[in-house]
């Protein structure tokens, strides 16, 4: 038996293939006959969305948002119809941050009727950072509502204040503690890993995505001297939700030099051309073929408490491994490296504050030399 459902709205009746008939009607033609706007959908959810946006360009859009709750279309249709293009990280993220904190608090509003004072004194009492992780769902939410066709004007077009950021300082190693915690990391398995991200900048999805074949080994010529170099081809990456992937952005796929002392390091390490360079919760990923896009079958990288133990009993101040790429650009700012150079060795499309904000950390060991070359390019005009 079809399926036949009425709103006020529209309609919607369910076809014998399997399809779905949509009509929208508002007010009459000239010759007496009801408007109507109809079309053939091929599943319910496409046939809720097009009444939505077929109401909207009938002026019907008044109710779209007055009956349904925040709670409904993110559940019903926000998730379901960005799960094509968003990553799944994104989507876990999304439905964490909604579920914890955006849920309980709004969850039953109308979406048409979530004030902004309401909002800004919802986050007056947030942490920084949870403040911007919960506007920044709820921001995608409401204008992806608005863009179905939900609500009639785009919501948090206004400014929010958000409270002051007291976590702006990230710490990252300097040249002697780098040294000492490659040594603190020899034999362990993730030895490679932290080789290429101190060692080439590498994100951590793209260091675990490496297999040996990605690494060619070189002797050149530095100073009359010969020395060991590696250059590393980045064009994928392995995350814990989606697998094996696309590399961040399209400036992502580079090759990268890693020099001594790293390049002989991983060159006394090397393994099978076709392993991966870490075996953490990595092995049946190595055994694929490259053109596959696995997802893992169990979670990865699993890698906290080897790499927290290893540096809870050397010396060297614990950092998220995540920060080794902040330090591979601190470590590249403090000898010389012109930002533009440095933004592309790490795969940035641009320079912009976020990268100041959180990797470029000048310490005393950048600022003092710089301090000192100014003092003497005055001290010479002086002269």
């Amino acid at each position: 038996m079809a399926i036949k459902t009425r709103s006020k709205l529209g309609s919607k009746r369910q076809l014998n293939d399997g399809q779905w008939l949509v009509r929208v009607r508002k007010g009459y033609r000239a010759d007496g006959k009801p408007r109507e706007l109809s079309k053939v959908c091929p599943t319910e959810r496409d046939a809720d969305m097009t009444i939505a946006q077929f109401a909207l360009e009938m002026g019907r859009n008044e109710a779209i948002g007055s009956k349904v709750t925040l709670s409904w279309y993110f559940y019903e249709v926000f998730i379901p119809y960005r799960m094509a293009y968003l990553t799944k990280a994104t989507i876990i993220r999304y439905k964490s941050c909604f579920k914890k904190d955006i849920e309980p608090r709004f969850g039953d509003y109308e979406l048409g009727d979530i004030p902004h004072a309401q909002i800004q004194a919802w986050i007056n009492h947030m942490t920084y950072a949870k403040a911007k992780r919960c506007i920044t769902t709820l921001r995608a939410t409401l204008r992806a509502a608005w863009d179905d066709g939900y609500i009639p004007d785009e919501p948090m077009r206004h400014r929010l204040r958000y409270p002051r950021n007291t976590n702006d300082s990230r710490v990252v190693w300097s040249a002697q503690q780098v040294s000492q915690a490659i040594k603190a990391l020899e034999n362990s398995p993730l030895e490679a890993l932290a080789l290429c991200m101190v060692g080439g900048g590498l994100r951590r999805e793209e260091a675990y995505a490496l297999f040996w074949n990605d690494i060619e080994f070189m002797q050149v010529q530095v100073n009359g001297q010969t020395s060991m170099v590696c250059r590393v081809t980045v064009d994928d990456a392995v995350t814990p939700e989606d697998g094996r992937k696309e590399t961040k952005t399209r400036f992502s796929d580079r090759i990268i030099t890693i020099a001594e002392p790293f390049s002989s390091q991983l060159k006394a390490i090397q393994g099978k051309p076709k392993d991966p360079i870490c075996d953490i919760s990595l092995t049946h990923v190595g055994r694929v073929w490259r053109n596959h896009w696995t997802p893992l079958k169990r979670d990865c990288p699993n890698n906290k408490p080897v790499y927290r133990g290893k540096m809870l009993e050397s010396d060297v101040p614990y950092i998220p491994m995540s920060r080794l790429r902040a330090t591979h650009e601190t470590l590249l700012q403090r000898a010389g490296v012109v930002d533009t150079v440095n933004a592309a060795i790490h795969g940035r499309s641009e320079l912009s504050s976020v990268g100041y904000k959180h990797y470029l950390v000048p310490g005393e060991d950048t600022v003092t030399p710089a301090a000192q070359a100014m003092g003497a390019l005055i001290y010479k005009e002086l002269a």
